[in-house]
């Protein structure tokens, strides 16, 4: 509802207007740059120092792909199907940014 990706990973504070949320206890709370900050952790893991070895998103799908089959044709297939579905693929702008990410591998 809040969060989104930007295909730049462009998480400056300054360049994100900031948003409400009412919390359901009444409690209100701004959100800035973690509106975009939570999504690109899936592309930049190391934003977080727990995650510092951990793959990004784009790497274990092209991963997945190229270990899985060794036929140069399937694997260009399945590059242009790949399918995402439910929870954190749904914040918008991650489609685009995973396709880009994807490319410049």
């Amino acid at each position: 509802k809040y969060c989104y990706t930007t295909v730049d990973g462009n998480t400056n504070t300054t360049s994100i207007n900031t948003r409400e949320y009412i919390h359901p206890n009444g409690k209100v709370y701004s959100i800035g740059n973690h509106k975009c900050l939570c999504p690109e952790i899936l592309f930049q893991p190391s934003l977080l120092e727990l995650f510092d070895s951990h793959k990004s998103i784009h790497e274990c799908v092209v991963q997945s792909i190229l270990k899985s089959i060794l036929d140069v044709e399937l694997q260009r297939e399945l590059f242009m199907n790949i399918v995402l579905s439910g929870a954190s693929t749904l914040f918008p702008g991650l489609p685009e940014k995973l396709k880009r990410e994807i490319e410049q591998l």
